[in-house]
Parts: C-alpha cells; structure tokens; sequence
C-alpha cells in the first residue's frame, strides 16, 4: 500500500506489476481513471499529497513576496505544468494563505475518518 501519487507507481499499474485498488481524491486520477474512489466503494476517505517550498522564519515581507511571486510564475508556466503532467502529476499551484485553509480541510478530514476507524 502506498499514500503516495500515481508518478510512483503509474508505471507498475499499467505494466500489471501493482493492482491500484482506490484512490484518495474525490474523483479518480487522469491517469488511472479506471482506479475508483475510496468514496466511491463507500469509504469516506478523501485527501491529497501535498507538496510545497519552505524558507526559514524572519524572511522579510517583501522577499517572501517575491518569491511567491516568482513561484507562482513557474507554477503557471505551460511547459512546467506539461512537465509534471508527463509524469502523471497534477498541478493545482496555491499561494500561502488558500494553500493553508485546504490544507486545513484535508487535515480536518483526515482526523475524523481516523477517529471513526478507531485504535489500529
């Protein structure tokens, strides 16, 4: 079992190596859209692999600014979005404060489905 994205393991589900059984998002993955939902066989399950840049605390405003300003440019950039889509990645780029409240969700989410599986 893995909870990681399909750029791991796209590769050894299509070649028949690994059986993908379900997938954690709320619809089925672009490059597994055969794969089905834990919602969708009636497990409430729903969260995602999210990855992000980090820097040390203290930056100042107008750094972090133009960092985010210059991230948000690559993340936008067409050949950068094919890149990553060649790899079976899904790009959903989101600035610091929408990226927090989804990432707030998620976690939110993830909390309750494991209080209702209880001790494992």
């Amino acid at each position: 079992m893995t909870g990681g994205g399909p750029a791991a393991i796209y590769t050894y589900v299509k070649s028949g190596k690994l059986r993908a059984i379900a997938s954690w998002g709320v619809k089925p993955h672009p490059a597994l859209p055969e794969v089905p939902t834990f919602k969708s066989q009636g497990i409430d399950i729903e969260a995602y692999l999210w990855v992000g840049l980090f820097t040390s605390a203290g930056v100042p405003e107008p750094i972090q600014l133009k960092m985010r300003e210059l991230i948000a440019k690559v993340a936008a950039d067409p050949g950068f979005k094919q890149a990553l889509e060649n790899v079976q990645v899904v790009p959903d780029y989101r600035d610091a404060p929408e990226f927090r409240k989804f990432f707030d969700a998620d976690y939110k989410r993830m909390a309750a489905a494991i209080k209702s599986i209880g001790k494992l």
